[in-house]
């Protein structure tokens, strides 16, 4: 392939048409990377989030159950009312530990909520040892209720708000994030999509001039050859199939006029013939025409 190529009307519409898919390549890739990054993002704040309030507000419900039975535990003086409380809280805290290991260690997403989390894996550990001694020795109900018991279960109800909030305070976080990466992935497309308008209306009008300039000045030529005026003075400027037609044009104007411009003429004459004068009428034919 040689220089000529590049210069040629071929590779002015080829390069017209790459650039524009280029363009369109570049507003589509931009719009499928915004649309996997919002993906991720929601899939994010889910994942990381939405799911581990879920699961911790359902162990706080738990423990809040559990906060009511420990105190009707400590005033209960029946053994048998005691003990279907202490049945009562071992259930809540069963649903209360399911909730919870869905949630720790895997949903835990930051630092100062893997210390919390840690703490509240403690909390729950000792409410449960304490329900375990309840249901065990139905006798020290009173003082397990009224002792460790509750004092847990007040810590650990406390430690899981703070949960819910630091969770709902990293969801706000994201939530700006994503506001912040939708609002720079809008300013993008707008960008790709006026530099696409921008180089659309460029190629337009280049390629408008390099045909309709050259082919302009092919037909004006060739006008003047076919009215017969030849000898025009014909200037090439175009390298590309335009400049080939032009120089073609040239030469065919040039091979009409060479011929032409051997032969002699004359004013008012194109051939140099012997003039040829007529003849005055005889006196005969005057008499006899009167």
């Amino acid at each position: 392939m040689n220089g000529r190529f590049f210069q040629s009307i071929k590779f002015k519409i080829f390069l017209a048409f790459a650039l524009c898919i280029a363009i369109m390549f570049a507003i589509g890739g931009a719009g499928i990377y915004s649309l996997s990054r919002s993906n991720a993002n929601l899939k994010n704040v889910y994942e990381s989030n939405v799911l581990p309030i879920l699961d911790i507000s359902s162990v706080l419900a738990d423990e809040l159950d559990v906060r009511i039975r420990i105190r009707n535990l400590a005033v209960e003086h029946d053994p048998a009312k005691a003990a279907d409380l202490a049945a009562r809280i071992k259930a809540d805290e069963q649903d209360a530990s399911t909730h919870w290991n869905a949630y720790y260690p895997g949903n835990v997403s930051s630092g100062d909520e893997k210390v919390l989390a840690n703490q509240i894996a403690e909390l729950i550990k000792q409410t449960e040892a304490s329900v375990a001694t309840v249901i065990a020795h139905p006798a020290d109900f009173e003082s397990v209720a009224s002792g460790g018991m509750r004092a847990a279960n007040d810590n650990l109800i406390a430690s899981l708000r703070s949960d819910v909030t630091l969770n709902a305070n990293q969801a706000r976080d994201a939530n700006q994030r994503s506001e912040q990466a939708y609002t720079l992935t809008l300013w993008v497309l707008a960008l790709l999509l006026g530099c696409g308008v921008l180089l659309g209306t460029g190629i337009l009008v280049v390629l408008v001039r390099a045909i309709s300039t050259p082919l302009g000045k092919a037909l004006l030529i060739a006008d003047e050859i076919a009215s017969g005026h030849l000898d025009n003075e014909i200037r090439i400027t175009e390298t590309d199939e335009f400049g080939d037609l032009l120089n073609s044009l040239k030469k065919m104007d040039s091979s009409l006029s060479r011929p032409l411009n051997k032969i002699p003429k004359m004013p008012g004459r194109l051939f140099n013939w012997p003039s040829v004068q007529p003849k005055p009428p005889s006196a005969a034919a005057t008499s006899s025409t009167r």
